[in-house]
């Protein structure tokens, strides 16, 4: 544990006794199966990115553009969830290792809680008044949308791919650093079929983005990896997102 040293300021950063003692447990063949998840959510995400492009390809437009998205986002997200799940027993370990556990939740939520009145400073159209960009109607179902999206991208990312990447690189910040890149290049499996059927998004949109998926994905999994919990930063993730509504 000597990479996790706790000493002075970095007490308060370093991840916590139960997902360290989790995490150092991973070897080589658990990152092999990381890689696995990763290639099966990319395949996933493409195909789920396709369907649009393939409709509007022949001149076929949704009736209801959000509930499109909001189905087929479900439908992603459920997958990569399950995917997950089962790779996580194939291998022979305990769903608590996902941080899907009563034991510190409260305190995860507590601490997502204040990192997300953090990130409100960055949202100034919220304390000066911002509206919503979604009818009352709307909202409800974006925020369930918000969760799901959270959850499967937090059960990948934090909870799976980058603890078990521990077992390649043996350093907490390579494998932060590794996920987090992926994390990013994850959403642009999305953002590049919005880009390829009408103006508005540009290619340079990537390189301005990856900074910032990055320095999320070290938010959220320094929640994550604080309590071994993944409710708070699921919430905090969504809440995150909620705030790009205003």
């Amino acid at each position: 544990m000597q990479n996790y040293d706790k000493k002075g300021l970095r007490n308060f950063f370093a991840a916590g006794k139960d997902y360290i003692a989790v995490t150092e447990k991973f070897t080589k063949r658990d990152a092999r199966f990381a890689v696995l998840a990763i290639l099966i959510s990319a395949v996933v995400m493409n195909v789920i990115g396709m369907i649009p492009l393939m409709m509007y390809a022949r001149g076929h437009e949704p009736a209801n553009p959000f509930w499109f998205s909001f189905s087929m986002g479900l439908i992603s997200f459920s997958v990569i969830s399950v995917s997950v799940v089962i790779l996580t027993r194939i291998t022979g370990h305990r769903l608590s290792s996902l941080g899907l556990n009563k034991k510190g939740t409260v305190k995860s939520i507590m601490l997502a809680a204040v990192m997300g009145l953090i990130l409100i400073i960055f949202r100034p159209g919220i304390i000066f008044g911002g509206g919503l960009a979604y009818t009352a109607a709307l909202i409800i179902p974006r925020i369930f949308q918000l969760l799901t999206g959270s959850f499967g991208e937090g059960l990948l990312f934090r909870a799976y791919v980058g603890p078990r990447l521990y077992g390649v690189f043996r350093s907490p910040a390579m494998s932060v650093i590794v996920t987090g890149l992926l994390f990013g290049l994850m959403h642009f499996a999305v953002i590049i079929p919005l880009m390829i059927i009408g103006p508005g998004i540009e290619l340079s949109f990537i390189f301005t983005a990856m900074p910032i998926y990055l320095l999320m994905h070290i938010i959220f999994n320094f929640v994550h990896a604080k309590y071994n919990n993944i409710w708070g930063p699921t919430l905090l993730h969504a809440f995150s997102n909620f705030l790009l509504l205003f």
